[in-house]
């Protein structure tokens, strides 16, 4: 994405704060002088497939006793379908009416936000900052689906962001609440493997949404988003120095055997492998991958985090329409400790590698295996700690009662690395 598109964020922020109708202080007090009942209220900015399933993964993690319970009091979405859908599943998870639709982030801030406790940002990727930014700036918790943002500068102001308001920023890595991947990296970190030689992030890309997106040729018939999609809120202030695409592949005609569930046409979904919204597999799934190599690492939290090189060949689709790189290899090289080495051969996880053996983390889910298999039943000097979800962490880190496993911190050193190896591929 072009520099020009990226100078948006400071007059985007500042915006957004001055549409902000209450102080922060003010609103904290309202909602303590006018509610005592326990009840965390939050609100979805995406109401996508990934942001009902974060919505309705909050209400789950309430159940349990020790996680405050949650209402959901407003969703947003430029897609009025998706917004509709949001408001029935809120009302549905809340046992009755009341969730309030709003058409964009200054609105919902500027009507609830001081009634708001956290808000689920879940739009696509080039959304997340300025609408972070946004719900940061009100004072309000975040959760911000990964990666962080879509650039390292976005990544930069959501981080600011955070840190000068002062308030909890969960990133939606969730891998690295999963318990399997937390023994995995003790025992990482403990030694079990020995002295690291390299970490293989296995990225594959070979999914029917994946050779879908790499059979689409200039020649495929394309048609306009979908009518209840306001296109232009979509695109956002990101774009208005280089407008996106007036129409979109239509993705059944490259592919009759795509799911059913997978849109047909239109940026819903297929953004991800626009270079203008997302940044493929390595922000996808890779996003998860690569985390959890940074907290077998201690680089999501170390003070020499930043790699000397990043290197790699993939740039596979330039002037493609989805010209994410599908095919790729990359190596990422530190002051200190081992090396990222990336492919996308192999099932999709990543493996530890060292002078006593070898660990391998599927992803999703977190099955480890390792060569020997003794190496599973180490012992380990080493506590990081478990929580009932990501979920649940985000809403007893509301409270003080746990803090968060994925805070803004660990996720912007996560895309950024992300970004700087799609920079390579790119090169």
């Amino acid at each position: 994405m072009s520099a020009s598109r990226r100078s948006f964020l400071g007059a985007a922020s500042a915006g957004a704060a001055l549409a902000v109708g209450l102080s922060n202080s003010a609103r904290a007090a309202r909602r303590d002088d006018e509610r005592d009942d326990g009840v965390l209220r939050i609100a979805l900015i995406g109401c996508g497939g990934q942001g009902r399933h974060n919505l309705a993964r909050m209400f789950d993690a309430a159940k349990s006793d020790d996680v405050p319970a949650v209402r959901a009091i407003a969703v947003c979405d430029a897609d009025a379908d998706r917004a509709a859908s949001g408001v029935e599943l809120a009302n549905s998870l809340n046992g009755g009416e009341g969730c309030r639709s709003f058409p964009d982030t200054a609105a919902l801030i500027e009507a609830v936000g001081a009634d708001l406790d956290a808000v689920i940002v879940a739009t696509p990727d080039h959304q997340h900052a300025p609408v972070s930014v946004a719900v940061a700036d009100a004072g309000l918790a975040v959760y911000c689906e990964k990666p962080l943002a879509n650039s390292v500068a976005e990544c930069d102001a959501i981080l600011a962001a955070a840190t000068r308001n002062n308030v909890l920023l969960q990133v939606g890595s969730h891998e690295r609440s999963n318990p399997l991947v937390r023994r995995a990296c003790e025992l990482v970190r403990s030694g079990a493997v020995g002295e690291l030689k390299e970490i293989v992030l296995q990225m594959p890309t070979e999914q029917s949404h994946h050779r879908a997106v790499a059979a689409t040729t200039a020649a495929a018939p394309t048609v306009p988003p979908p009518a209840s999609l306001d296109y232009a809120m979509w695109l956002g202030d990101t774009h208005a120095v280089d407008p996106g695409p007036a129409t979109w592949p239509d993705m059944k005609s490259v592919d009759p055997q795509l799911p059913g569930w997978m849109p047909q046409t239109g940026p819903h979904f297929w953004w991800r492998f626009v270079s203008a919204f997302g940044a493929g597999e390595v922000t996808d799934r890779g996003a998860h991958i690569l985390d959890i190599a940074q907290l077998a690492t201690g680089r999501d939290d170390a003070l020499e985090w930043k790699p000397t090189s990043v290197t790699g060949t993939g740039g596979d689709r330039p002037g493609a329409f989805f010209d994410s790189p599908m095919k790729y290899d990359f190596r990422v090289t530190f002051p200190s400790g081992p090396d990222y080495v990336g492919t996308t051969e192999g099932e999709r996880g990543l493996r530890f590698v060292g002078e006593k053996g070898e660990l391998f983390v599927a992803v999703h889910g977190g099955k480890t295996t390792a060569e020997p298999a003794s190496l599973l039943e180490c012992e380990t000097d080493v506590d990081l700690g478990r929580t009932a979800s990501h979920h649940a962490n985000f809403l007893r880190s509301l409270t003080g009662e746990e803090t968060l496993f994925a805070p803004a911190q660990a996720g912007h050193r996560t895309a950024v690395l992300c970004h700087q190896i799609n920079d390579a591929l790119r090169a």
